[in-house]
Formats: structure tokens, C-alpha cells, sequence
């Protein structure tokens, strides 16, 4: 038998069987998101949007009482803008942070980035 015939049986070979196991494997997998309960998979989407909105509402949160801060700890914004420098700075990071930190974590792990 020729190697082209060979390379075409009906036979997988075994990574492919072992891939297939593997796949096999996780459609039955608890760990498998697609296997999850709904009220789990509820519950996630919850604390994820929780999340989200209470790291919103404490970056912006200094905004609304800025003029009381500032009379109530002696800043002025005369020279520079005191009050709204921390959600400046905490907007910024947001948005640049990822843009940095990401494309590091892709590269040398993500174990690695968060140490």
C-alpha cells in the first residue's frame, strides 16, 4: 500500500482518537459551561454585571459631592482640577490599562501579568 493510501484509510489516527475522547468527554464534563444548570449560569451573569456596575458607580461616585469634598478638606481647584483628578485618573486606566495589560498577558501568562 502507497502512503497516500495509507494517510487516507478509514482509521483515525491516534491523536484523533484522542481527540475524539477528549471531545466525547467534555460534552458530558460538569466543568463544560454548556452543562451547567441555568440557575447557575444566571447567577454568574448576575455577579459579572454586579460587578461591573459597582466599579462603575466607584469610579464616578467622587463627581456628585466634589464641591463639598473640596470646601470640606481646604482643596481648590483654582491651579489644577483636584476634585475630578481621581475619576480622570481611574477613567484613564480603565481604558489603557487593558490595552497594556492584555497583550503582556498574552505573552508571558497570564500567572506571570498578575504577579
Amino acid at each position: 500500500m502507497s502512503k497516500t493510501a495509507q494517510s487516507h484509510s478509514s482509521e483515525p489516527s491516534p491523536v484523533e482518537s484522542s481527540l475524539q475522547a477528549a471531545e466525547k468527554s467534555w460534552e458530558n464534563d460538569p466543568a463544560n459551561p454548556y452543562n451547567w444548570p441555568e440557575k447557575k449560569k444566571w447567577a454568574i451573569i448576575f455577579i459579572a454585571a454586579a460587578v461591573t456596575l459597582l466599579v462603575g458607580l466607584n469610579a464616578t461616585a467622587t463627581t456628585t459631592p466634589s464641591i463639598v469634598i473640596a470646601e470640606r478638606f481646604h482643596v481648590s481647584d483654582l491651579e489644577f482640577p483636584h476634585s475630578y483628578w481621581p475619576v480622570t485618573v481611574w477613567n484613564t486606566a480603565a481604558a489603557f490599562g487593558p490595552m497594556v495589560g492584555l497583550p503582556l498577558l498574552e505573552n508571558f501568562g497570564i500567572r506571570e501579568g498578575y504577579l
